[in-house]
């Protein structure tokens, strides 16, 4: 890749429409997932997000950053990450990781990674950068395994 990409802590008065889109968008991938039996999947995702976001709409313990490449006019991206611990000891957790869809197949995700992993490696003190990812979604799962992210566990359901 040719241009700089840089990830940025998001500016406050944007992140609460952040969380909207990303509601938005889970619940449109909860409904191709065959959960279209939710009479509310927003409310359900509403209900997901609480834990992770403060009264102000803010996330807790975590950070949502834009993803800028030089010589575009806005962020190609976002990228919500910060600590868990699901057992195994702390890691660094992207949460959510979107190349909004006029820059995709450009390399900017494989970059993002690269760059998450790096900083979080030298500033975060945890054992290694973390992700979950929807079964259906194949070019994501290539992306991470491309990047040499391999699976710890496995969350399977068998819906009624």
């Amino acid at each position: 890749m040719t241009a700089d990409l840089s990830i940025v802590p998001m500016p406050a008065e944007r992140v609460p429409a952040y969380f909207r889109g990303f509601a938005d968008w889970y619940a449109e991938a909860l409904a191709e997932l065959g959960k279209r039996g939710d009479d509310d999947l927003h409310a359900h995702v509403a209900d997901y997000l609480k834990p992770w976001l403060g009264s102000d709409g803010l996330p807790v313990a975590s950070t949502v950053f834009d993803i800028l490449v030089d010589g575009t006019p806005a962020p190609v991206g976002a990228a919500w990450c910060g600590s868990a611990d699901f057992g195994f000891g702390p890691i660094f957790y992207i949460h959510d990781l979107r190349i909004f869809a006029p820059w995709r197949r450009r390399g900017y995700a494989t970059e993002a990674l690269r760059t998450i992993y790096a900083l979080s490696k030298t500033r975060s003190g945890a054992r290694g950068v973390g992700l979950s990812v929807l079964a259906h979604n194949v070019a994501a799962r290539a992306l991470y395994d491309a990047n040499g992210f391999a699976p710890i566990s496995q969350i399977l359901v068998r819906p009624f």
